[in-house]
């Protein structure tokens, strides 16, 4: 479905026809290397500029790289750009790579990557491709849906339709019983979500003294559906599938969140009034069967542009648990809604629905109005059906020509009238990887235009096209992995980006293109894109086409795991957008390695190490502090086959040496800093997955694994050669998804166990190491608690992180209370501690953060001890930055925001900004280098600096065993005195000039 739904376009149409600029040959230099591939794109390393807009269309205007060269890793570098330009066979370049011919033919038809991108890829991208010829997102999407929903469903395999609405609804009670500013095992709470946190602030979440999101901010996420405002082009609207609806106000520069739409619901589709601009209907609920798809909560409506949303309570069934497009008529009156039942139709704004007659009543994925005449529509699904209607969608005819079948998966169907002439319909078909169809009689009949392979092999999940030149209705546009053009009705094709150039061509897989008010298809030809990386701009996309990402704070990353260390690297694993490493800057998040990402594991010894995965368990490790990663899983027999899709690994937190990694069996490498790690089977399967792994701090024979179906195991040799098993859950703990285990790192007898389904009694405890359990789920809402972290060192303190976002218990889980800022309403898949500092690890609003402050809730957990306090100043006449400590354990870090530096405290050390303590302080100092200098004083201090210029480094950090870490910094001067005791300096991606350091090793 194109999205056509403009008013009025606010510049005059002109009737001219351009002719197709085709860019043969465009060479880009990235840092010594030649990146060039033969099609109609052009990109330009300049930075963004805010000030750009959708309507302006500046020619030129394209992506920032979205890592420093000095970042680009090795193997993501081609191995050579230097095979001829004119010997571009496929038997060259399948000799080059040392592949077969075949691969590289299916490369072209499956992976949309033709010998001139071929050259030029990264090897690890290369590899990833090839690898994703024999694993494609499922050949059987209702197995793979399957996985999903199985974290959702009960013991009996039901998922209660009303469930994610009714745990919403215990959530905010919960708040309404609570006071204002409390604060619960340090995390604020009160009686409502704090207004406008998200809706006024780019960041999404950023609360003095409470939750920080730290991004991505660059990255974006999975975006089905976009709109633009009629008359102010600046207001934009993206639907993501994890992160609920986000509106930037001018032209994408920034994006925020909108407060009142719950960010758990799936967005798919959205649809504006056409008298209106500020009524919206928001369809939920992913219902293409991808993996990870997430069912939504029927039709939500918004009256005042998007600050408040109501469910329309006609929806809220499972008839609209998937609704997969919403088109609204031209004059207003009709609605349609493909769900995932039915074709619904509404003639009283969404207050009632009724399915019409012609044989609708089947899942449906598209529908589209005609752009003028109200009477007129069009629908599709699987199995290339068509349906026609002339009466408003009152009752439908089946189209002919597509060759259709009965229902199925496959042969997805997406439709769109041509906006210069609406009596031609285009039909994107997944037939033989890509075939385009068109109607010259409003949908009635087709004839077939081309096989092309445009979709590559996943159209099922990725699949558009779109035809609104107000010109000409001969120009097409369809995506799948990638875009492709047509200027001819969809006889030919032209490739017109470049998933493995991302950011510097358009993301990977396509699900929407829309369509302007400003556009003209002669002097502007900007067009939006919505695909698994975010929101993209396409400017001058019928000539040299030039690509802007848009993802400017757009935080919908949609996370399964993360890590960190004390280094300040964060790791966290994505859907669709790799393994990712955060340094310090929201906006300079890099991508180690591509694909999906996982499960995480940072090394909190050593920060060169970093471990992530691509799915079902294929681990790849990084060596060098995140910047790049490789596969170390070859020893895992399980590994691409017997494991989750998102498959468990953790390593050992009393030995970084040894990794333990769950598919139907347990494996453990007691060497996974090995060139080449070496892994043993220490757990036979029982015919479940493994899908949860707990290793004590303290004692690493003492391990806990729990399964898909349930059961719970325990050893207490674990890292014996043949550890002895002991099936622990007994007949009291539920036999549906296990999720997570975490001990009390004190105490090796308590143990908490959680896990999935909209119902009760989803959190146990054991105080006698699993010999019996009680039900601690108390208040909490009957939904999957798919994260447990225990505080570090006042271990009454529990974090649960839910569908329906954080939940904190200061009593061992006696009583319950929810966070009111940062990670609301959002599904939150992880929680872990880095010391004293919580990261919250969100599927669909990116990560955040916070440092539990002391508790005034009265749960009886008691208050962390006090820790040391800094001082510090800042001299903007000499750009010097003095700290100065006391005699107790100062713990540290700054790090560079660009214009400012921010100084985080933890592990109790507080910061004394005037009169009050705080753990994080914002001093602006400009873009300069700056100094950093004075003295830390007694007790085992730790600085770390994370990516700052600094002209001279000269702090004292006093007597006692302290540490100096740096990561990504450029020093000039460095003479860091590390006094008296056993001290360590370390560095990671950092330049030190001059080092005159004194008192290290």
């Amino acid at each position: 479905m194109s999205r056509n739904h403009v008013s009025q376009p606010v510049v005059p149409q002109s009737q001219v026809s351009p002719s197709v600029v085709l860019l043969l040959g465009v060479v880009l230099v990235v840092v010594g290397w030649t990146l060039s591939y033969s099609s109609a794109v052009a990109v330009v390393p300049v930075p963004a500029d805010p000030s750009c807009l959708i309507a302006e269309a500046v020619p030129g205007e394209s992506t920032p790289a979205a890592v420093a060269p000095s970042d680009i890793a090795t193997d993501e570098r081609p191995a050579s750009a230097l095979l001829p330009r004119n010997a571009l066979s496929d038997e060259a370049v399948a000799a080059y790579w040392n592949l077969d011919v075949a691969t590289v033919q299916r490369l072209h038809v499956e992976r949309s990557l033709q010998n001139e991108h071929l050259v030029d890829i990264p090897e690890a991208k290369l590899r990833r491709a090839v690898w994703r010829l024999e694993h494609p997102k499922s050949s059987f999407p209702d197995k793979a849906h399957e996985w999903r929903a199985l974290r959702l469903r009960d013991e009996h395999g039901r998922i209660a339709p009303d469930g994610l609405v009714k745990a919403i609804q215990q959530r905010e009670a919960m708040l309404r019983r609570l006071p204002r500013g409390g604060l619960i095992a340090g995390l604020p709470t009160g009686p409502a979500d704090r207004p406008g946190i998200e809706a006024n602030n780019a960041r999404a979440g950023i609360s003095p003294g409470g939750w920080t999101w730290i991004g991505p901010g660059n990255i974006g996420g999975r975006t089905r559906a976009l709109l633009i405002h009629p008359t102010n082009q600046n207001v934009i609207y993206a639907a993501t599938v994890g992160g609920g609806v986000w509106r930037t106000t001018n032209g994408g520069a920034t994006w925020s969140a909108l407060t009142g739409f719950s960010a758990n619901l799936a967005s798919c589709t959205m649809a504006m009034h056409p008298a209106n601009p500020n009524t919206i209907y928001v369809g939920t609920g992913e219902g293409f069967f991808n993996l990870d798809a997430i069912r939504g909560a029927g039709i939500f409506r918004t009256l005042d542009g998007g600050n408040t949303w109501t469910q329309l309570g006609s929806t809220n069934n499972s008839n609209f648990h998937y609704v997969n497009r919403i088109a609204i008529s031209p004059n207003g009156s009709t609605i349609l809604a493909a769900t995932g039942t039915s074709l619904y139709r509404s003639t009283d704004g969404g207050n009632s629905w009724t399915v019409p007659t012609g044989g609708v009543n089947v899942r449906m994925l598209d529908c589209d109005f005609h752009p003028t005449d109200s009477n007129k529509c069009i629908c599709s699904t699987s199995g290339a059906r068509v349906w026609y209607s002339t009466n408003g969608g009152a009752s439908w005819t089946a189209a002919t020509g597509l060759n259709s079948n009965t229902d199925g998966f496959d042969l997805r169907a997406e439709v769109c009238y041509a906006r210069a002439d609406a009596n031609i319909v285009y039909a994107s078909v997944d037939r033989s990887n890509g075939t385009i169809y068109r109607s010259t009689d409003g949908g009635a009949t087709f004839t077939q235009r081309g096989d092309h392979s445009y979709l590559g092999s996943q159209g099922w999940y990725d699949n558009i096209i779109w035809a609104g030149d107000p010109t000409n209705a001969d120009r097409v546009i369809v995506g799948g992995i990638d875009l492709f053009r047509s200027t001819d009705g969809g006889t030919s094709l032209t490739q017109i980006s470049v998933w493995s150039q991302a950011p510097l061509s358009a993301h990977a897989d396509h699900h929407d293109i829309f369509t302007p008010p400003a556009y003209n298809g002669t002097s502007n030809q900007t067009l939006l894109f919505a695909n698994d990386g975010g929101v993209y701009r396409g400017s001058n996309v019928w000539g040299e086409i030039n690509w802007q990402e848009l993802n400017n704070n757009l935080g919908c990353t949609q996370f399964y795991g993360g890590s960190a260390n004390s280094s300040g690297v964060v790791y966290g694993g994505t859907q669709d957008n790799g393994t990712l490493r955060f340094t310090g800057n929201t906006e300079g998040w890099t991508s180690p390695f591509g694909g999906d990402g996982g499960w995480c594991a940072s090394d909190p010894t050593d920060p060169n190490y970093h471990y992530g995965e691509y799915v079902y368990l294929t681990i790849h490790r990084s060596t060098n502090g995140g910047v790049s990663a490789s596969y170390i899983y070859n020893g895992i027999t399980d590994a691409g086959s017997q494991a989750n899709f998102i498959a468990p690994f953790i390593l050992d937190p009393s030995n970084p040496n040894r990794l333990l990694a769950g598919g139907r069996s347990l494996w453990r490498s007691d060497n996974v800093k090995a060139a080449t790690p070496t892994w043993t089977a220490i757990k036979p399967s029982i015919g479940s997955n493994i899908s949860a792994i707990c290793v004590h701090p303290l004692n690493s024979d003492l391990v806990w694994v729990g399964h898909n179906n349930g059961d719970l195991y325990y050893t207490t040799n674990g890292t014996s050669a043949n550890p002895a098993w002991t099936k622990m859950d007994g007949s009291s703990l539920p036999d549906r998804y296990l999720e997570r285990i975490a001990v009390d790192p004190t105490n090796p007898n308590v143990v908490y166990v959680s896990f999935g389904g909209f119902t009760a009694g989803n959190l146990w405890k054991s105080t006698n190491a699993g010999v019996s359990w009680t039900n601690i789920s108390g208040t909490l809402p009957a939904a999957p608690i798919n994260g447990l972290a225990v505080h570090p060192t006042t271990t009454n303190w529990i974090y649960a992180g839910t569908e329906v976002g954080v939940f904190a218990s200061e009593d061992g889980g006696a009583t319950w209370s929810p966070t009111n800022e940062g990670p609301v309403n959002v599904a939150v898949d992880e929680l872990f501690f880095t010391g004293n500092q919580l990261t919250a690890v969100t599927h669909g609003r990116g990560m955040y953060r916070i440092i539990p402050a002391s508790s005034g809730g009265g749960g009886g957990g008691g208050v962390p001890p006090a820790g040391g306090v800094v001082l510090f100043n800042w001299n903007s006449a000499s750009r010097t930055l003095t700290l100065t400590g006391d005699a107790l354990n100062n713990v540290l870090t700054v790090t560079w925001r660009g214009t400012s530096v921010m100084l985080t405290a933890s592990q109790e050390t507080k910061i004394q900004n005037g009169s009050a303590l705080t753990t994080s302080v914002t001093i602006q100092t400009g873009s300069a280098a700056l100094n950093i200098t004075g003295d830390l004083r007694e007790g085992n201090d730790s600085l770390t600096l994370v990516s700052l210029p600094i002209t001279t480094l000269s702090p004292k950090l006093g007597n006692g065993n302290d540490r100096a870490s740096l990561s990504y910094c450029t020093v000039n001067l460095s003479r860091v005195d590390g006094g008296a005791g056993t001290d360590t300096f370390t560095t990671v991606g950092t330049t030190i000039t001059s080092n005159q350091n004194v008192g290290f090793p």
